[in-house]
């Protein structure tokens, strides 16, 4: 009987020590009889390290009470019982095990002991979490999940490819997807077959036959022989944001009021149009357009007037050219044609005669009607450069040689008119970035009352702040802006400064009397077909007194000519509040008769006349003349480069009124100068150096 129990217990051990499974026996009242060397290695014990041990005993922190009573049950009851333990072993690794707890007898039927066996199941409930999560994500998914057989008929859809495509799944079931929209589909399925997989964006259609855009990323699932069994199709609708990516890509390349190509777009085509015509041996136009009298109507009128006279512009341009033309706008009135492919010079000509036609039409805006016209300057491929840079520089050169001519044509860029400009490109180039750019500035020199010796006028002066020259005088850049056609906006920068520093400065002052500051206007400025209506309309635009701040400097040469244009400009500007100052008298061809025919308020004595009048007799007397003179004719003298005490005590005598020079400060910018007159404003000045 002993061998016979001895043997059968070998077989036990022997069968649960090869056993894949854990396998554990315990007494009836749950105390340890063996652990198989599987379960050992779970447990981290020998059986003999916790033979006779209940499992409460060896794991005291309770993680295994539940364990222990459904041995202690089972041995109660005689029934079998099951349980699901999860066993932290120790790296801290959390294992899920199904436990079958089975009652052993003896041969009276009596329970001697329990036998446990455990399975661990932890890869089949992560498989279920991840079953469960999966479809969790399948369900609620923003994009559209399709499951096919390898065929591709469809054999599950999540609600999303509902939302997107209108579709319900009892539209698509059974059916094959790729046979939905086989256009869309085209060439799928062979890729499919031969890598796999599929990544790309193709064009489909809802159920109601509109169309949208869906990026797609179609994955094979294999078996463990590598063999297809299904399909998962995923997408969504990218047709929004196709839209905004096209948005956004108009508005970088487009300008936002015209519609019209912009500076970078206009570039990339000039670019491809060379390449073209240098293959094709063909020429290529390049038309630089300014409006002419733009500005004045955009500060008479208003900017929305002016926004839509250039709506219409740029509608007229258009209309007026090829389909294969390119019309850009690369500023504010500034436009930029390209003409490809063109066979002589005569197409390029025609090109430019109709577009001055339809720029010259009257424009109808809120009630408003008005006419402008353009200067157009036009450079061709391969003459006049090959690239883009050469050639828009070229044709903005052209350009101000039609300004320059009287303005309303177009002028083709030569060597013949660049000499006749007196242009250096790169210098124009410059200079009109320097105005982009805000680099001309206006210094103030102060005037002063010889009486008084306070500061009660000044001197506005332009100055170029060039990055690599530093700062350059007026004398060196005004000749190249009145060639070019640059020195109407810089006139107009000038008085627009000098306006915010004329009303800064007497609300400083504190006796409310009127301190005037002078700004010179160009001959050619006179000359420009606006003439000072931009002066006006800023003045309008402030309203006020403003005018009576302000002072115009003219040469005297100007009203030699005595153009009746000019004289109603002086008339405008002198009805406005300003007073009319000739500069730098005693230079040119003076004339008393101008000086009684004209409504000239101030003289100013130039410098010439003034650096010797101490050490000269004959300069002392001619400012000493023209000091009477002036006094006789009502007008007030200025004396110009007063370096020296003697020279201003000389001129005071000589009841001189007012004077100018490094004697009371030199030029100073806007900060400075507002700085200096509060200061001066406390006593008579001094020498400043």
């Amino acid at each position: 009987m002993q061998e016979a129990l001895a043997a059968s217990e070998r077989k036990f051990r022997t069968l649960a020590e090869n056993l894949p499974n854990h396998l554990a026996r315990y007494t009836i009242d749950g105390r340890t009889v063996y652990l198989n060397p599987k379960l050992e290695t779970l447990l981290g014990y020998r059986t003999d390290e916790v033979a006779g041990r209940t499992p409460t005993q060896i794991f005291p922190d309770g993680r295994y009470a539940e364990y222990e009573s459904r041995i202690l049950e089972t041995a109660r009851t005689g029934n079998d019982s099951q349980i699901e333990l999860s066993i932290v072993v120790e790296d801290g690794t959390q294992l899920a095990h199904h436990i079958d707890c089975v009652a052993e007898r003896d041969d009276t039927g009596a329970v001697v002991s329990v036998l446990v066996i455990g399975h661990d199941i932890t890869q089949r409930r992560r498989a279920e979490v991840d079953l469960r999560m999966a479809a969790s994500v399948f369900q609620a998914a923003g994009e559209a999940i399709v499951i096919t057989d390898p065929t591709g008929v469809v054999l599950k859809a999540n609600p999303a490819f509902t939302q997107i495509t209108d579709y319900d799944f009892a539209d698509i079931d059974g059916h094959n997807l790729f046979e939905l929209d086989n256009a869309a589909y085209a060439g799928i399925q062979a890729a499919l077959e031969q890598d796999g997989s599929w990544l790309g964006e193709i064009s489909c259609s809802r159920k109601s036959g509109e169309s949208f855009i869906q990026r797609l990323s179609i994955a094979a699932v294999n078996d463990e022989n590598a063999d297809v069994i299904q399909y998962v199709c995923i997408f969504s609708d990218i047709s929004q944001a196709k839209r905004h990516e096209a948005q956004l890509e108009y508005i970088a390349h487009h300008d936002v009021l015209t519609g019209l190509a912009n500076r970078m777009l206009l570039t990339a085509r000039l670019d491809e149009a060379a390449e073209k015509a240098h293959r094709a041996g063909r020429l290529l136009g390049v038309l630089f357009i300014d409006i002419d009298g733009f500005k004045s109507v955009n500060d008479r009128l208003g900017h929305q007037v002016g926004d839509q006279a250039l709506v219409q512009m740029a509608q007229r341009m258009i209309a007026s050219l090829r389909d294969t033309d390119t019309v850009a706008r690369i500023g504010g009135d500034e436009f930029v044609i390209l003409l490809p492919d063109l066979s002589d010079v005569a197409g390029c000509e025609m090109s430019a005669s109709r577009l001055l036609k339809a720029i010259a039409e009257p424009i109808d805006v809120e009630g408003y009607r008005f006419a402008l016209s353009a200067s157009i300057g036009i450079a061709l491929y391969p003459e006049h450069g090959d690239d883009a840079d050469s050639l828009l520089r070229r044709a903005d050169e052209a350009m101000y040689a039609a300004k320059r001519n009287g303005r309303s044509q177009y002028v083709f860029c030569s060597d013949d008119s660049r000499n006749g400009l007196h242009l250096d490109s790169s210098r124009v180039y410059r200079l009109r970035l320097a105005l982009e750019q805000n680099q001309i500035e206006v210094h103030y020199q102060p005037i002063v009352d010889l009486a008084t010796g306070r500061v009660v006028k000044a001197e506005a002066l332009a100055r170029w702040r060039d990055p690599e020259r530093g700062l350059v005088l007026p004398s060196e850049f005004i000749p190249l802006a009145e060639d070019s056609g640059i020195i109407h906006a810089i006139g107009d920068r000038v008085f627009s400064l000098a306006l915010d520093v004329a009303e800064a400065w007497n609300k400083l002052c504190p006796d409310g009397g009127k301190r005037r500051i002078s700004v010179n206007r160009s001959p050619r400025e006179f000359l420009d077909p606006d003439g000072v209506d931009n002066w006006i309309a800023q003045l309008d635009e402030r309203g006020g007194c403003i005018g009576h701040m302000l002072s115009v400097e003219i040469t005297e040469n100007l009203l030699l000519d005595d153009r009746p244009k000019v004289l109603c400009q002086l008339a405008k500007l002198r009805s406005a509040g300003m007073t009319i100052a000739i500069d730098d008298f005693g230079t040119g061809f003076s004339s008393l008769a101008y000086l009684k025919k004209f409504a000239i308020d101030d003289l100013k004595i130039d410098r010439s006349f003034i650096v010797d009048i101490t050490d000269d007799p004959s300069d002392r007397t001619i400012v000493e003349s023209v000091i009477v003179m002036a006094r006789h004719l009502g007008l007030c003298l200025i004396a110009e480069g007063v370096e020296t005490e003697a020279q201003a005590s000389l001129l005071t005598s000589a009841g001189c009124d007012y004077a100018q020079g490094y004697l009371y400060a030199r030029p100073m910018p806007a900060k400075e100068f507002l700085d200096f007159v509060v200061a001066a404003e406390t006593g008579a000045l001094g020498v400043v150096a």
